[in-house]
């Protein structure tokens, strides 16, 4: 989980995200579905796009996601594991 919990994962991505000036000129928005790896010391690992809208919009999704501190890891059988997490990061003009 995200240090925090839910709530803080989303008003940390709504704090950090910057609508990218070419996605906003053209008036482009959607969601960017990204998956990646926590690892089993919490680290984030392995980011993609799974689909997106855009092209700068996944660039800054994934600058997001790299600009996170580490987070709680997957737990089983009471031992610390890699997981894998997926996050919509929405993206809508006002």
């Amino acid at each position: 989980t995200f240090p925090g919990g839910d709530l803080e994962l989303i008003s940390f991505i709504g704090k950090n995200k910057q609508y990218p000036p070419d996605s906003k000129a053209k008036k482009i928005q959607g969601t960017v579905y990204l998956q990646f790896v926590i690892t089993k010391f919490g680290a984030i690992t392995q980011i993609k796009a799974v689909r997106s809208p855009a092209s700068d919009l996944t660039k800054e999704a994934i600058r997001i996601v790299k600009a996170m501190q580490k987070w709680s890891p997957g737990r089983f059988k009471n031992e610390n594991v890699s997981m894998v997490y997926n996050l919509p990061v929405k993206f809508t003009l006002k």
